[in-house]
């Protein structure tokens, strides 16, 4: 058995087996992604030392990284190399039901982008969005709707299209603007 398959199979042994143990399964997997996105914002919002403009730079910034993430490159490699589903691919218990190919994790990829722009925002609150991502991905290994090589190859694109965005995109528009963030 390969170690992917390995440590799927371990992950995905919590299923079922209890209905607190899946609650918490599917909360992770499912909504925590959606509190991080607001707990940055709802963050900034609250940032007394920083203007309106660098408030929102964050949060554009953020999720361009992201959606560069999800979007432009995880899209087409799902589109030229399709990969099933644990679910789909075999006989396994399964919290979640998602059709779409499963390399790279759209959602490890939109995150681990989005966090990266937080880290390099705020490193402590960047390390606690880098914690959650890992938490949200583990969450979806359990759940069944991913293999860990989906969620590391989404870890390098965002985290690759994070570091895009800071030094290609960021520190450039930043200067040409003369903002700070």
């Amino acid at each position: 058995m390969s170690l992917d398959l390995y440590l799927f199979s371990v992950l995905n042994s919590f299923a079922g087996q209890g209905p607190i143990l899946d609650i918490v399964i599917v909360f992770f997997a499912t909504y925590l992604p959606f509190i991080l996105v607001g707990w940055f914002v709802l963050y900034l919002a609250y940032r007394k030392d920083l203007s309106h403009r660098s408030k929102v730079m964050g949060v554009v910034f953020a999720f361009v990284a992201g959606s560069i993430a999800r979007f432009l490159v995880t899209s087409p490699i799902r589109f030229f190399f399709p990969r099933l589903r644990p679910l789909a691919a075999m006989d396994i218990s399964h919290l979640l039901t998602i059709d779409a190919p499963s390399f790279p994790s759209g959602h490890a990829s939109f995150l681990f982008g989005f966090s990266t722009i937080v880290f390099f925002y705020n490193r402590k609150l960047g390390i606690a969005f880098y914690v959650c991502t890992v938490l949200v991905c583990i969450a979806r290994i359990a759940a069944g709707v991913h293999y860990p090589s989906d969620m590391v190859a989404g870890c390098v694109v965002g985290v690759l299209s994070g570091l895009a965005v800071i030094y290609l995109i960021k520190k450039p528009a930043l200067r040409a603007l003369k903002w700070s963030f």
